[in-house]
């Protein structure tokens, strides 16, 4: 067959290795009460060579939970008008890990005449390099108003979430001075704060039995502000 070494010459482009181990464990569990209500909690902890020097395990946890308050019987004549009322909150840890080689000090090739020589890289390594963490919290709930019995405008469905963001140790790029021989530094420079909320609107036009008509309207907001910059001199 034909294949590369049938070629009267090869030359290689790129050969490019990037070993690194992560390993950890994670843990979940749910439990449902009928369509009463539910809830799932859960832990991961991880652990990677990509970590910090002298980083321990992070571990991220989570939980979510909702309360169907329409399933209950003491909704009762309320049914009628909102036939579905629900109740839910979250809370949840994620981590973004640095990439395998920001740690540690490497060279680039230079090619010098015929010669090949090695120079240091213009981003300075850094061995405190962290894990980027964010934690999330958010509620909100789920309702429908019944509207007619008819084809037209039966029901109006709606969702509602209101959400807060917060990013600690935000991997970036950060200058430095020229004195110090290179020109940045990869740092856990940034901290990071978000809030918001969401809207979704679900209103079935028309419901007939050649025809069906749907009309989806979604809604969101959003702020986002720095926290805290750490200074060059800091890492």
């Amino acid at each position: 067959p034909i294949n590369l070494t049938s070629t009267q010459s090869q030359s290689v482009l790129l050969d490019y290795v990037e070993p690194f181990i992560t390993y950890g464990y994670v843990v979940d569990q749910k439990f449902d009460w009928a369509n009463h209500a539910g809830i799932t909690a859960g832990v991961r902890s991880d652990y990677s060579s990509a970590f910090g020097s002298g980083s321990k395990p992070f571990t991220f946890p989570h939980f979510n939970g909702y309360v169907n308050l329409s399933s209950f019987n003491f909704w009762g004549n309320l049914e009628k008008a909102i036939p579905q009322f629900k109740i839910r909150a979250a809370y949840g840890k994620a981590g973004i890990q640095p990439n395998a080689f920001d740690r540690f000090p490497g060279f680039n090739n230079q090619p010098t005449s015929n010669q090949l020589a090695y120079t240091t890289p213009t981003s300075q390594a850094n061995s405190a390099l962290n894990v980027e963490v964010s934690q999330e919290t958010e509620v909100g709930t789920d309702l429908s108003f019944h509207v007619s019995n008819g084809n037209w405008l039966k029901s109006i469905n709606a969702g509602f979430t209101y959400w807060t963001r917060k990013t600690d140790n935000a991997i970036y790029t950060q200058t430095l001075p020229p004195s110090t021989g290179a020109t940045s530094i990869l740092t856990n420079a940034i901290g990071l704060s978000s809030n918001g909320w969401q809207l979704s609107l679900n209103i079935p036009v028309l419901s007939s039995k050649d025809l069906t008509w749907d009309f989806t309207a979604n809604f969101g907001h959003q702020t986002s502000t720095i926290t805290h910059v750490a200074r060059s001199e800091e890492h």
